[in-house]
């Protein structure tokens, strides 16, 4: 597994395994071929009927020799000489004469001399005693005198019992196993080095040598540890005190391996040769654990899968007494990195004090953790704030935000500005202001420029774009000199190996007890378009927005900041994922998650902890995310994973891996029969096949959506992933989930999004009119009667209404007064009740002296008049439009709306709410916005591409496998099958696959001279890359996405009859493109012939819109105006010629004469495709003028009046100097 990429394909000396396994048991099925190659030779029909396994299991327990004693430095270091050895004065110094003292910058006091004198000779002590204490250890047992002297200091008692084949010697110059034979002649010894029997004496008789009867092999943890479980039996006490003095240390290592002993490869049947045991588990040169794991992979290379190894600790054993006189014991070992769930984070941090005041240095014990003292200690060294009195000096692994927010900008810094027609300009602010006077200087067709209004628009620009760069964020609430400290993911968890986990040395070889991968370019996870941090107290991603109107200021994109996004093209398609490693973590939430998962004992172990960081970053990043840590026990490391697949993962894959496999060395798993298509007669070596669904209760509503038509209904449940499953087919009993109310499907969203608006505005206004007049009463002159209106009512008097109402928030930039008008006159002195009037503005509406039926009648006509481009703050609910939300956040403005003012809808630096990280109700309508958007990119990518939501994560529907035993295959890797057996729809490896299954589970058993291998795997969905602006094209203009609406459905289509009802019809309309001659040339010159290239580029020349060297499109990548509502006597008619493959959508927009429908492309390419399938279909011919005009004329324009365009004719050579034009054009970019 390289970083924590999943579904890789197997190594290929797997596949060139299972390749050669099957095409062994195939041989002989084909009778028609009687070659030497579709015959079983006598090697191989031995190697079919007589396959045995093996098992070894060697001790890593020696017998005590020395313990080197250490230099004064180490010993300091260790603590183990007090405070009062050194005089540390750290600079040069004339008493200076050791070279630890040089390179320790301290002086070594008589006291530390005489203490590290004493602590050597307590360490030579212990030497003496644990020599001592080992060789009675072999006394006790009852080894004599001359063989403790040889198995003391040494690990020689090892070697020579090793289990394997019962009880095997290990010749170290030969480097061979030597097992034992016959019966002891030596009856005075309860040891001996060769016979089989005797071993232990002949008390009971002449009794066996102990062996191992079976072991089991199995992943734990979803597959990221494994266990071993082995079964020993010995037959006397003495061998039972053997086994136990070398195999039942708890926590000591031990090495298993098993195979085959012989197997075929490449054609050819070799024996099993030496392994690691037998070359170099036992020799001299020390190896660090982390060598020893990458040892046992060469191993399995080398045996092509027909070997494999288990380095692990013993965690625990049992036994049993038999009446017959024999122990049968239970060994259980475990993979090294298992004690990630052990390994405490939360150590107290000894520091060294220099207060002031001190004249010399004390080491104390701090209440903090060496975590909190590693992040108070930046902190403390960068507390300051640019342009105070310390300058601002960037590192990449560290952030505060308050710093970049007021760091103001350098004049030579170099910024990314987007132009008017959507390309990049980079450059210092002076060319920056260049650029913007050049694209806006550039004439529209047909339009004369207005000097004065271009300068207002210039000067508008580049104060926004100064604004950007000088002004800071509104900080109320928001970021502090204690909050806004951030380091990387990948900083934090080096940090952590250097300082936390311990190392294990063997002689000059050292390793952490366990790594941690921290690659920035492996360590990648699942990312979606515009995602940004919703918990800045939490983390901190560097953000790639791409929402028309948003305003990135340029500091949120500084070059001292890491790239969480990265970006990729795939011919037109986008591949986007996220680096895990520079997610920016705040200080406060680190320390928070070390105080949170600490346990009631006070530990916290490093598996917790790291577990609450992913739990707290998946929440920030919107829930899009599912990361988790996992221990890759293959290299003992412990890694971080996605369950939730970045989409197109396989072709993620080819840009990270140094090499993928082609299909054709895809070897897939055959499972039952023989299978000829290739050429050769193939079976398999499969035990048993076995399909399970395991659905938890917590997706019983993502199937359920799943049976449905469409299946992706629900605003609230992505049921995309089951919905791929059951394409085709729906329940009867339960055609269509409709959602709550609140949440419309998108057939009725319209309708019941109007009603609701209605509603609504009907509602916000009766709250802000807030009290009636009828609930008032006035005396004769107007004055209010203080008494209750509803007596006995606490809290309700008239005085409690008036200061309610006087009181209360009428909205952003609204007004109301209360006009007091008489009514008529009943009697002499008497007038009649008032009437309710009021006068004010609301949302952008100015009334004078209107009743409340009067007022709302007129806003609502306002709103529909010049009032419906005004767009009121008080309307705005920034938790239904992440657009909006956006631009609320880093600043921007709302494209053809106008405030109250009548000025440009904007939102300045001065209101971006985006560092005000305490304003936690504005955040939460981010994620929910966010979620929404998500939801409806990942519907309308189902409707595309047919691939479901990667939101969904691992799916429990597993298959397992059992086989004869194999190896080198690997957790989180992908497993091919061929899908005889399988139904069509969980196909791996077929075009209408839903699902692709990944290793989570390697178990092997091994008994009665058998490895069977039994491989678990869990599902995922699989996805292809996609054009994320084509997606977005929709859903980011108004944040609304109608879809699949038919006649009655859709407003914009009554007038239409299409010729695509079963394409999506996407409401509002796409926004244009541009597609720049260049490109257009380069695409077709990749697709199509020379001659067709110039024919379709002639005929965009002649059709198409222009701006600048590009076509312009309306929107969808339509460049020619390609309808899908032809019709010809009243008939729909399709585009032919396979033309109408390339078409994914439809819109409406109006023209002169009455409303139009049109063709929506994914994509350049597939425009221009189309265009090569219509042009070619023409006949038409671009290397000549006269050809392409005739063609043009005659059969794809054709005029009614054919004969005033014959060659020669003033009209003939208006179309020809068109195609002339257009040459010259393409000529430039060919």
């Amino acid at each position: 597994m390289t970083g924590n990429l999943l579904g890789e394909e197997f190594e290929d000396y797997v596949f060139n395994q299972i390749k050669d396994r099957q095409l062994l048991m195939g041989k002989g099925y084909d009778v028609t071929n009687l070659s030497s190659n579709n015959l079983l030779s006598p090697r191989e029909i031995n190697v079919l009927n007589n396959k045995n396994s093996f098992i070894k299991l060697a001790s890593g327990v020696n017998f005590f020799d020395n313990i080197t004693p250490p230099t004064f430095d180490e010993a300091y270091q260790a603590g183990a000489l007090g405070d009062d050895s050194i005089y540390e004065w750290g600079g040069r110094h004339r008493l200076k004469d050791t070279p630890e003292e040089v390179a320790g910058g301290y002086i070594i006091l008589d006291e530390g001399r005489e203490n590290f004198k004493l602590y050597k000779a307590q360490i030579e002590q212990n030497t003496i005693n644990q020599r001592k204490q080992g060789e009675q250890k072999l006394r006790n047992i009852g080894f004599d005198e001359k063989q403790i002297s040889s198995f003391s200091k040494t690990n020689k008692l090892a070697q020579n019992a090793v289990l394997y084949s019962g009880l095997s010697s290990l010749d170290p110059q030969t480097k061979t196993l030597t097992p034992r034979l016959g019966i002891s002649e030596n009856i005075n010894s309860l040891w001996n080095q060769n016979s089989a029997y005797g071993l232990g004496g002949k008390q009971f008789g002449f009794q066996p040598m102990p062996g191992i009867t079976s072991a089991t092999i199995n992943c734990i943890n979803r597959g990221s540890i494994r266990s071993a479980t082995i079964q020993i039996k010995a037959y006397n006490t003495f061998q039972f005190q053997l086994i136990e003095l070398l195999y039942l240390k708890l926590g000591f290592t031990m090495m298993l391996e098993w195979g085959h002993t012989k197997f075929i490869n490449n054609g050819f049947v070799d024996p099993m040769g030496s392994t690691i045991i037998e070359d170099s588990f036992f020799s001299t040169k020390e190896q660090t654990q982390l060598q020893v794991l990458k040892n046992i992979e060469s191993y399995r290379k080398k045996y092509v899968g027909n070997y494999d190894g288990f380095f692990g600790r013993v965690t625990n054993f049992s036994w049993d007494f038999s009446p017959n006189g024999t122990y049968n014991i239970t060994l259980k070992l475990i993979t090294l990195g298992d004690i990630v769930e052990s390994l405490q984070i939360n150590i107290p941090s000894p520091i060294n004090s220099f207060e002031p005041g001190d004249n010399n240095s004390s080491s104390k014990v701090n209440a903090s953790t060496t975590i909190d003292t590693w992040l108070d200690k930046w902190t403390k060294r960068n507390a300051r704030v640019s342009g105070t009195t310390i300058p601002y000096k960037p590192n990449k692994n560290y952030l505060n935000l308050l710093n970049v927010n007021y760091d103001n900008q350098s004049e030579d810094e170099l910024f990314r500005y987007t132009n008017e027609d959507g390309t990049i300009t980079i450059g210092n602010q002076q060319q920056i202001l260049a650029s913007i006077n050049i694209q806006k200087r550039k004439p529209k067709e047909g339009i004369e420029l207005d000097k004065t209004q271009l300068k207002s628009q210039i000067d508008a620009e580049w104060k926004l774009f100064q604004s950007q760069l000088n002004s800071t964020f509104n900080l109320n609430g928001g970021l502090t000199k204690m909050n806004s400290y951030y380091t990387t993911f990948g900083n934090l968890l080096k940090n952590i190996v250097d300082s936390v986990i311990p190392r294990v040395i063997n002689g000059d070889e050292s390793s952490p007890i366990l790594t941690i991968g921290t690659d920035e370019k492996i360590n990648i996870v699942s990312a979606q378009p515009n995602q940004v941090s919703f918990d800045l107290s939490v983390c901190y991603i560097k953000p790639q927005v791409g929402a028309d109107g948003v305003n990135m200021p340029q500091f949120f994109l500084k070059d001292s900041i890491k790239d969480f996004f990265v970006l990729e093209k795939e011919g037109n398609q986008d591949i986007l994922y996220g680096q895990l490693m520079n997610i920016y973590l705040n200080f406060d939430f680190i320390k928070a998650c070390l105080r949170k998962n600490t346990s009631k004992d006070g530990t916290l172990s490093l598996f917790n902890f790291l577990t609450g960081i992913c739990d707290g970053v998946n929440n920030s990043l919107g829930n899009v995310n599912k990361i988790e840590p996992i221990i890759n026990s293959e290299i003992n490391e412990l890694i971080f994973i996605d369950q939730n697949p970045i989409r197109g993962n396989s072709d993620v894959l080819k840009k990270l891996l140094d090499k993928v496999p082609s299909p054709q060395e895809i070897v897939p798993l055959e499972v039952f029969g023989f299978n000829t298509t290739s050429g050769n007669s193939v079976s398999n070596f499969v035990k048993s096949f076995k399909f399970e669904s395991k659905i938890p209760s917590n997706l019983a509503s993502m199937i359920s959506i799943g049976t449905t038509a469409g299946g992706s209904s629900s605003k609230v449940i992505d049921g995309t992933a089951f919905s791929s499953i059951n394409s085709g087919l729906v329940d009867r009993f339960q055609k269509q989930i409709l959602p709550a109310p609140n949440f419309p499907n998108p057939v009725q969203e319209e309708k019941i999004a109007e009603k609701a608006q209605e509603e609504d505005i009907d509602s916000k206004f009766q709250i802000f009119w807030g009290v009636r007049i009828k609930d008032v009463l006035f005396t004769s002159q107007y004055g209010v009667q203080n008494r209750s209106l509803s007596q006995g009512s606490t809290g309700n008097t008239l005085a409690d209404k008036i200061k309610k109402y006087t009181d209360r928030n009428l909205g952003v930039g609204n007004s109301l007064r209360w006009n007091v008008v008489k009514g008529g006159v009943k009697a002499a002195g008497q007038y009649g009740s008032p009437k309710d009037v009021k006068s004010g503005v609301y949302n952008g509406y100015t009334f004078n002296k209107l009743t409340y039926s009067e007022a709302l009648k007129g806003f609502k006509e306002f709103k529909e008049g010049k009032g419906k481009d005004v767009l009121s703050e008080n309307d705005i609910d920034l938790s239904t439009s992440y657009q909006t939300w956006l631009i609320y956040a880093f600043s921007g403005g709302i494209t053809g709306k106008k405030d109250v003012n009548g000025n440009a809808f904007t939102i300045g630096n001065d209101r971006a709410q985006y560092l005000n990280i305490e304003n936690k109700d504005f955040f939460k309508q981010g994620k929910q916005a966010f979620k929404e958007y998500v939801r409806l990119r990942d519907q309308k990518a189902y409707r595309i591409t047919g691939t479901p939501s990667n939101q969904s994560g691992f799916i429990p529907v597993e298959l397992s496998i059992t086989l004869d035993g194999i190896s080198g295959v690997k957790i989180y890797q992908k497993l091919n099958i061929n899908q005889k057996f399988l139904p069509q729809e969980y196909q791996t490896n077929s075009i209408t696959g839903t699902l692709d299954f990944i290793i989570k589970k390697v178990d092997h058993k091994l008994s009665g001279n058998k490895w069977e291998t039994n491989l678990s795997t869990l599902s995922i969905p699989p996805s292809r890359t996609i054009n994320n602006k084509n997606l977005d094209a929709g859903i980011f203009n108004e944040g609304k996405t109608v879809v699949g609406a038919s006649q009655s459905q859709n407003q914009d289509n009554r007038e239409v009859t299409s010729s695509y009802p079963e394409l999506p019809l996407i409401s509002p309309p796409p926004p244009p493109n541009l597609l720049t001659y260049e490109n257009a040339v380069k695409i077709l010159n990749s697709i199509t012939t020379p001659s067709i290239a110039k024919a379709v580029f002639a005929v965009l020349y002649a059709e198409a819109s222009k701006k600048g060297q590009a076509f312009r499109s309306a929107g969808g990548f339509n460049y020619a105006g390609v309808q899908t509502d032809v019709n010809y006597n009243g008939k729909a008619i399709r585009w032919g010629g396979g033309s109408s493959k390339y078409i994914t959508a439809r819109y409406v927009r109006p023209d002169a004469e009455r409303k139009r429908e049109f063709a929506i492309f994914e994509n350049d390419q597939a425009f221009l495709e189309f265009m090569v399938s219509r042009i070619t279909s023409k006949g038409f011919n671009g290397n000549t003028g006269d050809s392409w005009t005739n063609t043009y004329i005659d059969k794809w324009w054709s005029p009614s009046d054919k004969a005033q365009y014959t060659k020669g004719t003033t009209k003939f050579n208006q179309k020809l100097s068109i195609y002339n034009s257009s040459q010259v054009k393409y000529k430039l970019y060919t």
